[in-house]
């Protein structure tokens, strides 16, 4: 299994793919989720990932969303009250709400994704009742951000000849302490 993101890549990169993809070593961390960018052709792409204790989820949106969910979270941030308010927005491929909501232990945001019959909800902590203008802030900078380096998968040729053997053993996932089957041919 892999380490960390960088070891998947480089691992996954050995394939050949059509197209070239690119993927954003800089991530947004949060108590309750992160944001990883990656683009496919003309396209960029953002992952947001929720883990807790019970569940993961993860939703994967454009770079309008991701704009439209930075505007929410500021307006959602405009008022200490303890009221429900909803904003919603239709893409080309699915539907996104926006929830503002309470309970006991403070307010929330509730991020949905419908797409067809696939539901994805990531949950937006409020950090000490000031609101998510700060988070809205880091991922308005990070999404409007050039600079960020972006690494591109290598387009790497390969060789029709080369036998499966080889490529089993050469592998990096592969256990070092692993012994080769002899094979004998008795005609």
């Amino acid at each position: 299994m892999p380490q960390n993101i960088k070891d998947a890549f480089e691992s996954w990169s050995k394939w050949k793919v059509d197209s070239p993809i690119k993927m954003e070593t800089k991530t947004i961390f949060s108590l309750s989720f992160y944001i990883t960018r990656r683009m496919s052709g003309e396209e960029v792409w953002f992952n947001w990932v929720e883990r807790s204790r019970n569940r993961m989820s993860k939703i994967t949106l454009n770079k309008k969303v991701t704009e439209w969910i930075c505007y929410i979270l500021n307006k959602a941030s405009t008022d200490n009250k303890n009221v429900l308010r909803r904003w919603r927005i239709k893409d080309q491929m699915a539907e996104y709400f926006g929830t503002r909501k309470f309970n006991a232990h403070g307010r929330y945001m509730n991020i949905l994704s419908l797409k067809g019959m696939d539901r994805a909800v990531v949950i937006l902590l409020e950090a000490f009742n000031v609101g998510w203008r700060d988070v809205a802030a880091k991922i308005s900078n990070f999404i409007n951000d050039p600079s960020t380096m972006l690494l591109k998968a290598p387009y790497k040729n390969y060789d029709i000849n080369y036998p499966y053997e080889k490529i089993v053993g050469d592998s990096k996932w592969q256990p070092h302490n692993y012994k080769k089957a002899e094979i004998n041919l008795v005609v």
